[in-house]
């Protein structure tokens, strides 16, 4: 059984301006929840950058998910605009198109980021990276926040 159920969702912008969302629907999406995005306030002209808006009100919409539900999975969103101008719409509708490299931004950015666990690479494999090597072995210990012990071992 599908339903849509409009949300009171609003936001607080990084610079502590309040927001009011367009339409936010909590709806299921392929069986499970999600939200349906509407941005509905008369888009008469193109906005080239309508992509970067929308990831800008999915990540504050995830956050006040994430505020209200505690630490879940997080639910897919449906972005919609609907647009009423004079001409058709030829604006990108897509993220990725706006990089210049759109797969190395899906890769780096959009996917996954790079991870370097300090906690769990030896000292022997930090030793290794040459110029950032002191930055490394100082950040692995810097959890102990003292390091006269490990400088004199180690120097």
């Amino acid at each position: 059984k599908e339903k849509l159920e409009l949300t009171n969702k609003s936001y607080v912008d990084p610079v502590g301006r309040r927001g009011e969302s367009d339409l936010v629907f909590k709806t299921n999406i392929n069986g499970k929840e999600g939200y349906l995005y509407i941005i509905c306030e008369h888009q008469s002209t193109e906005d080239p950058y309508m992509p970067l808006r929308f990831l800008e009100y999915n990540v504050q919409l995830l956050r006040q998910h994430l505020k209200e539900n505690g630490n879940v999975l997080l639910p897919v969103i449906l972005n919609m605009c609907i647009y009423n101008g004079k001409n058709p719409y030829k604006g990108s509708s897509s993220l990725l198109s706006m990089f210049s490299d759109p797969d190395l931004a899906k890769s780096c950015m959009l996917d996954s980021f790079h991870l370097v666990d300090l906690y769990s690479t030896s000292e022997d494999e930090l030793l290794s990276y040459k110029k950032a090597a002191f930055a490394a072995m100082v950040l692995k210990q810097g959890i102990y926040r003292d390091f006269k012990q490990w400088f004199s071992d180690h120097i």
